[in-house]
């Protein structure tokens, strides 16, 4: 088995590549960011079906999002990175919405666990109105629970980080087989992922967490421009790491 190569390695390697093509990522991010700007303000007012046409909408801007990532993946091997990216996984489209689909009902899967949690702590906080130590139970079991709805969702979005990668290799694969296979390959390395890149995500933090205490002294119109470049900018980044690590999970043989 071959050494995976070090986080801060191929952190470099990912921003080496951004340098070289953040003109036409940056372009797709700002436009796909826009588009979903426009079409989630334009459902979310419709009563009653509104909030399942803004999931719609994410669904669908899933397949330029996929393009963008096989554009990166492309250069990492060596091929130039043109907007023939996106246009390519059109084909793919209901595979590609398939896909989003139901890794969000996975997710929503391991969700259930801290809900369950939370819930029974609140009604045995509720009987423990009568039975103190039952009621300070309740409070343990429910903050375990909030931390369980936190935790272990984020886990399995780690684990299922490839998914996008693996269905540009190969669009034929069963979308379940997608997740099994990203799941595999991160087994063990997701917090090598994590380390990856982090400490970019931290500053972006930092600096959106600078602007929100400046919000209240900016424009409106500033600080709301401001939170779009940035959100943007950190949607590009995620262009880059994710194949990065996928080729390298590939290299050592995942």
């Amino acid at each position: 088995m071959k050494t995976i190569t070090p986080s801060a390695v191929l952190r470099a390697r990912a921003l080496d590549a951004l340098k070289a093509t953040w003109p036409t990522v940056l372009a797709g991010s700002a436009v796909i960011n826009l588009v979903s700007y426009v079409l989630n303000q334009a459902v979310g007012v419709i009563p009653v079906v509104g909030s399942f046409l803004t999931f719609l909408v994410t669904a669908v801007l899933t397949i330029p999002m996929m393009g963008l990532t096989k554009g990166v993946m492309g250069y990492f091997r060596g091929k130039p990175l043109t907007f023939d990216c996106i246009r390519s996984m059109l084909p793919h489209a209901w595979k590609i919405i398939l896909l989003y689909l139901w890794t969000m009902l996975c997710l929503l899967v391991w969700m259930l666990p801290g809900m369950g949690g939370m819930v029974t702590g609140v009604m045995m906080a509720g009987i423990g109105q009568k039975l103190p130590v039952l009621g300070i139970l309740g409070g343990l079991t429910g903050i375990a629970g909030v931390a369980a709805m936190i935790v272990l969702p984020l886990m399995a979005a780690f684990s299922y980080s490839m998914n996008n990668c693996i269905l540009i290799d190969d669009p034929a694969t069963p979308v379940r087989d997608v997740t099994k296979k990203s799941k595999a390959m991160m087994q063990g390395y997701r917090w090598h992922y994590v380390k990856v890149s982090l400490p970019v995500f931290i500053i972006i933090f930092v600096v959106i967490f600078i602007i929100g205490a400046l919000t209240a002294a900016l424009p409106g119109w500033l600080a709301s421009l401001i939170s779009s470049v940035m959100s943007v900018f950190s949607g590009m980044l995620s262009y880059y790491f994710t194949p990065v690590m996928y080729e390298e999970l590939r290299r050592i043989g995942r």
